[in-house]
């Protein structure tokens, strides 16, 4: 039996793509330092030349939880440590946040706790450094933090950071950050059918990504429209984006060329990915019925919906990670009901890549076997937790994940996840459910 996926009317063939293999696990030997276990895993990033880094913490025999690491390798290679929280510049890094940026020739770009308050580095360079002078606002001179840092793969550094007017003050303007200047902060324009950017703390959104040599951007953005029911509008390089003739806005219909139903509106906005190409991923709900109204929208088309089938079940819940790569292909983590219950799957440009349940490569020797104790995805984790590697001639790409496993002992452990995706029509069609025999059901 052949099993579709209902993406915008048009049939795929849906197959389990090539085995997840784990890079790194919690309770490995860190790499490089024989006193220290791995206890924690954060969010992936990858570049386009096979790399990737993770963020993840540490604790020494005792116990003690005494450093935050980026862990990866710049070519696709063997898990290293890459940098460990320390006495940097002169400044002492007391941990990492979850997100770490790696460029294709391995340097990193991350925020780092410090005494002095938050910061961004790149490498052993400071960028930013809580209350020390920053940016362009005339107002608000100091910087108040720096955050979900990211890194091209031409090695220009991003994030989105804030600015106040005294040292330890809160935050008054935002702003994000590209390569070496300012790219968008609170009060510029985006249309001139919009108000301005709120100059306010919350004006430009986490919900930001930039392309692989930094030229495009996608974020969202606060703007002044005198209700906080309406005030979140979609931006690509600090123009409101329009689809169907309308600006894609909260409170403002979704037209039905686009993919809307019944007159719903735009409700919020969730994760986002663009390429240098300007092709655009964005995913969020509407207020239509609750039912239906997650979307997965990509190049101005909402391609997927709470309430679709997929692979002989039908997403419901909410997405909980998406991505986009420099090729426009797309990685999703979302909620799919298979009879039994809701399920989080990883799906890929319309493929089931893989789920919860399934027998994974624990011991990363790229084959599921007696060696792996049995291990069963369980959960994937963290926040922003999906990371897409290049793809490749052949039209393969890695997706980078991480995610909670059950072992044959009962040991619940989480892992640094990498799985090739294969090109479309490239992978055998499977069975009933869209299960492979390898996989397991929960209970």
């Amino acid at each position: 039996m052949l099993l579709v996926v209902g993406v915008s009317g048009m049939a795929a063939s849906v197959a389990h793509a090539s085995t997840a293999s784990a890079l790194f696990r919690e309770g490995d030997t860190l790499p490089g330092d024989a006193t220290q276990t791995i206890t924690g895993i954060g969010s992936p990033d990858a570049n386009a030349v096979g790399g990737y880094v993770f963020q993840a913490a540490s604790e020494d025999a005792a116990g003690n939880v005494t450093q935050s690491h980026a862990i990866g390798e710049p070519v696709g290679l063997a898990a290293k440590t890459l940098r460990t929280e320390g006495m940097v510049a002169g400044f002492n890094q007391t941990a990492f946040e979850f997100r770490i940026g790696i460029s294709d020739s391995g340097s990193l770009t991350y925020s780092a706790t410090i005494d002095e308050g938050d910061s961004v580095f790149v490498d052993d360079n400071p960028i930013l450094i809580d209350g020390q002078p920053f940016g362009n606002d005339p107002v608000n001179t100091l910087a108040s933090f720096g955050s979900r840092p990211g890194m091209t793969a031409n090695g220009q550094p991003w994030f989105i950071g804030g600015v106040t007017d005294s040292v330890g003050g809160s935050t008054q303007n935002r702003f994000l950050y590209i390569g070496n200047q300012i790219v968008l902060q609170g009060g510029d324009s985006v249309d001139a059918g919009l108000p301005n950017v709120l100059i306010g703390g919350s004006s430009i959104s986490f919900d930001s990504r930039v392309s692989d040599t930094g030229q495009t951007y996608i974020s969202e953005v606060n703007v002044d429209t005198g209700s906080s029911a309406d005030d979140n509008v979609m931006v690509i390089n600090g123009q409101a984006i329009t689809l169907g003739g309308t600006f894609v806005q909260e409170g403002v219909a979704v037209p039905a060329s686009v993919g809307g139903i019944g007159g719903e509106a735009w409700d919020n906005f969730d994760n986002v990915g663009i390429n240098d190409a300007g092709d655009f991923l964005i995913t969020g709900d509407t207020n239509g019925d609750t039912a239906t109204d997650e979307f997965l929208l990509v190049n101005g088309q909402i391609i997927l919906r709470q309430g679709d089938s997929f692979a002989g079940g039908t997403l419901d819940a909410s997405i909980d990670a998406a991505q986009m790569n420099e090729a426009g292909d797309w990685a999703a983590i979302w909620g799919a009901d298979f009879g039994s219950g809701s399920l989080e799957i990883l799906m890929a440009n319309g493929q089931l890549v893989v789920s919860e349940g399934d027998l994974v490569d624990w011991n990363g020797d790229g084959v599921i076997d007696a060696n792996d104790q049995g291990a069963v995805l369980d959960d994937f984790t963290g926040i922003d937790e999906l990371a897409l590697g290049a793809t490749d001639s052949a039209g393969r790409f890695d997706v980078f994940f991480t995610a909670d496993v059950i072992l044959d002992n009962g040991d619940e452990l989480e892992g640094a996840f990498r799985i090739t995706v294969p090109a479309p029509g490239t992978i055998a069609v499977v069975g009933a459910l869209g299960f492979t025999a390898g996989r397991r059901r929960r209970a």
